[in-house]
């Protein structure tokens, strides 16, 4: 059996030259569908013309303005239809290059410096006894050397950030994304369930945001896909509260080169490669093919786009991701809470969209 909403938005394709957005709307009732339907998307508002006989489907576009586009997910509502008053879908936004937005981003980065307790380069040397946790299986010596694959002699690196944070202290992604970090030294919090680590961190913020981006990275295996792996928690001044979880592997992968995954980007976040991989694997990899990515965002932003292996294969990577948050109300603090045991998070950095 499936359930399916009344009415319901699919397949929406996103035009990076002119903002709009083409998408299929869906009447899954037994009722005729017919409506004059305003739809909010990107700053316009575009007026449909709905005639949907039950169980059809029909193409629309909706106008949009490029400049008005949030990185990351942006919402596209659809409202005064009669069977449902308003239907809603959420749109990836992950350029591949720097949007040219006529517009100023006002960004604020917060510093990390008091938290930081590890780096990619020695994250991999602690002791993973599984008799320190409650497992159901015998007890493991050493989990990570039993059932990573890769050897951890070769530990990932976070090269290619620290060479890139500059004299202020801030690293600026590829999409121009402002986050304070460090360029030697520890310049990550890593959580996990794992004993040795804390499996969550409180951030101030104390602050209004329309948006909290998150740079990470981290392992997680296949038995922690379909679950939430990790929460992340925006609580407001007024006592309120907002949850996102990270799920593997919706938005949620392995960034970590040679281990379970690393060599591909398949979350539904943006990318941003930090380090290189093992020379063995570059040979291994190098030539041309898709970069593994949802479909969704393949769809939206036309075919996959071919990348050469040779510079990119095995590279570590973080991914970016966005939490959107109510404007009009003061963030009192970020909570990321680790829900899934074995992986780990490294926590890079954290910056507000203003």
């Amino acid at each position: 059996m499936e359930v399916r909403p009344p009415v319901e938005i699919l397949n929406p394709q996103l035009d990076l030259n002119s903002g709009g957005c083409t998408f299929v709307l869906r009447n899954n009732t037994g009722t005729a569908l017919k409506a004059k339907a305003p739809v909010l998307w990107a700053g316009r508002t575009t007026h449909l013309d709905v005639d949907l006989p039950s169980d059809v489907e029909q193409k629309f576009t909706a106008e949009g303005n490029v400049t008005a586009l949030l990185l990351g997910k942006n919402l596209l509502q659809i409202a005064g239809l009669p069977i449902a008053s308003t239907v809603t879908t959420e749109v990836l936004y992950w350029p591949q290059a720097l949007p040219v937005t006529g517009r100023e981003m006002n960004w604020k980065p917060l510093r990390l410096d008091q938290f930081y307790n590890d780096s990619l380069s020695t994250v991999l040397s602690h002791s993973f006894w599984t008799s320190d946790t409650d497992y159901p299986y015998a007890v493991c010596r050493d989990y990570m050397l039993e059932h990573l694959v890769g050897d951890r002699a070769g530990r990932p690196n976070d090269r290619l950030l620290r060479a890139r944070v500059n004299n202020q202290g801030v690293f600026v992604t590829h999409l121009g994304m402002p986050f304070a970090q460090r360029a030697e030294g520890n310049n990550l919090v890593a959580l996990s369930r794992w004993k040795e680590f804390p499996d969550h961190i409180t951030l101030p913020v104390e602050d209004v945001a329309r948006k909290v981006y998150l740079l990470i990275s981290g392992i997680t295996f296949p038995v922690q896909s379909q679950i939430a792996n990790l929460r992340v928690v925006v609580n407001y001044a007024d006592g309120g509260k907002s949850n996102f979880d990270l799920v593997n592997p919706e938005n949620f992968d392995t960034g970590w080169a040679g281990f379970y995954g690393g060599n591909y980007h398949y979350a539904a976040n943006g990318m941003e490669v930090i380090g290189t991989g093992p020379p063995e694997e570059k040979d291994v990899m190098s030539r041309d093919m898709p970069l593994a990515r949802p479909v969704t965002i393949l769809a939206q932003q036309g075919v996959p786009e071919l990348l050469d292996y040779s510079d990119w294969a095995a590279a570590t990577h973080a991914d970016i991701v966005d939490v959107d948050c109510d404007p009009s109300r003061r963030i009192q603090n970020v909570e990321i809470t680790v829900l899934s045991n074995e992986i780990i998070v490294a926590l890079y950095g954290v910056t507000l969209l203003k």
